[in-house]
């Protein structure tokens, strides 16, 4: 499955009194990889379960995630997941934009369950 890459770009709209920011996607020739990218597993209520980043891809469709830990950001536990359990999840391109994202009102931290 293919599928294209986004980029979206901030262009600035003016008007009389008035400033407001448009989103525009640039798309790319190529897919874009999950390996690298920082998140916050989110469950079906919005709810923030972990905070990690996506560290590889030992097989088609299932990621090795490195969990850290919520008061210090240590590194704790290491898990493989399915793309399928990650398609709520939010994926950040860097830890401090994962940690600005996880301030933000409408997520609520919960603490981590045991089952992946």
């Amino acid at each position: 499955m293919f599928k294209l890459a986004t980029k979206f770009v901030r262009h600035s709209l003016e008007y009389p009194g008035l400033n407001f920011g448009a989103m525009k996607a640039e798309m790319s020739g190529e897919p874009e990889k999950l390996v690298g990218k920082y998140f916050h597993s989110a469950n079906e209520t919005n709810k923030i379960e972990w905070q990690g980043v996506v560290i590889g891809e030992p097989h088609p469709g299932w990621y090795l995630v490195q969990l850290f830990e919520w008061t210090s950001g240590e590194p704790t536990v290491q898990r493989l997941v399915p793309i399928e359990k990650m398609i709520g999840w939010l994926f950040y391109s860097d830890a401090s934009t994962m940690a600005f994202g996880s301030k933000r009102p409408q997520y609520q931290i919960t603490e981590p369950s045991q089952a992946a």
